[in-house]
């Protein structure tokens, strides 16, 4: 990546419709060549009041020059042309944040917000406590050769041709199916991890019991889907906006060691999910599981791409719940198609 600092080109709208502010603001802003051909990404965010950024290098010096050219200026007067958006109080926001916040691991204040209807130009703040590491490095690659396709998204986000629940579905169903080192049974099992850390420690009572309601509303559609991706994986027909995704995604893990980007070891830190629910708590004593996959060098892979895949989906605009929700279908449909359950699998250490 570049050796200047980011900056981020911030774009404040208090109720979000972060797609429409990516179709009337970004997109005109980036085909106007305002940037001058930098590496540029588009991202979206909560912290300290919802916002869409476009983020890139530049010396203090050339920020500022930007910025008298009048980047800012024109940003501006785009995102007041949408007129003011839905009327959103900060206060009821408060507990979300919160937790998004220790999901997240995000520094600093969540407050004040940033002015609503404004567009400012500042330093990009760090993600996360510690930002700098190379995997953020490497989160940020992505977040570049995602651009045209993130954008394309929004743009049919925007005029209502896609729901990103639809395209969290699809896109998670196959990640599963093109990054495995065998088949659904390697892959299933962190969605289930993910889900079960949720549904045993932030989810509402009754979370559970109405999610397997909502899959047994959909249990033909969720297998036959897992199917279909299954075949296309296979002859390299995978669906036009989840393969310019997931090929991101292959390029970025294929130029990285990712077992080095987790530090060694692709086992998720001791803490927190481990012990929070009975699924964890079986893998927390699962040795066997542990000593296997600690050193996997497809592990790694996997693991970076999915949580790509993640962050990805919370850009588009998929809240945290929803995320938890589709890896719980997910689970449950390769659990019905591949006859296993996540505990078992990860016990035998099951490969096809």
């Amino acid at each position: 990546m570049a050796k200047y600092p980011w900056w981020e080109l911030a774009l404040v709208r208090w109720g979000g419709e972060h797609a429409q502010v990516v179709a009337h603001v970004v997109a005109p802003l980036l085909g106007q060549n305002v940037l001058d051909g930098r590496p540029t990404y588009v991202d979206t965010d909560w912290w300290q009041g919802p916002h869409v950024s476009v983020c890139f290098p530049a010396s203090p010096e050339e920020a500022q020059t930007l910025c008298t050219s009048g980047l800012v200026a024109r940003a501006q007067e785009l995102l007041t042309s949408l007129g003011p958006g839905p009327e959103t109080n900060p206060a009821q926001h408060q507990d979300l944040h919160e937790r998004l916040a220790r999901y997240e691991r995000r520094p600093g204040p969540l407050e004040p917000w940033l002015p609503d209807g404004q567009a400012l130009l500042r330093p990009l703040p760090p993600r996360e406590d510690g930002g700098g590491s190379e995997l953020d490095l490497t989160v940020q690659q992505a977040h570049t050769a995602l651009r045209e396709a993130e954008l394309d998204l929004f743009a049919q986000i925007a005029r209502g041709e896609l729901r990103v629940e639809a395209h969290a579905l699809d896109l998670l169903a196959s990640v599963a199916t093109r990054f495995t080192d065998s088949d659904l049974r390697a892959t299933y099992p962190s969605f289930a991890s993910h889900a079960e850390a949720y549904l045993a420690t932030d989810a509402t009572p009754g979370t559970r019991e109405r999610w397997d309601e909502a899959y047994a509303r959909h249990q033909p559609s969720l297998v036959r889907l897992l199917e279909q991706r299954i075949h296309q994986t296979t002859e390299g027909t995978l669906p036009a906006n989840v393969a310019a995704v997931t090929d991101v995604f292959a390029a970025v893990a294929d130029s990285t060691d990712p077992l080095a980007l987790f530090g060694g070891s692709a086992l998720p830190a001791s803490t927190g999910a481990f012990s929070s629910s009975e699924f964890h708590t079986e893998l927390s004593h699962n040795h066997g599981w542990q000593n296997a996959v600690r050193y996997n060098a497809w592990f790694a892979r996997y693991r970076l791409v999915v949580n790509l895949a993640y962050r990805h989906l919370s850009k588009l605009g998929l809240s945290p719940h929803h995320r938890f929700y589709t890896c719980h279908l997910l689970t449950r449909a390769a659990q019905d198609l591949t006859r296993t359950t996540a505990s078992d699998v990860l016990k035998g250490l099951s490969r096809a």
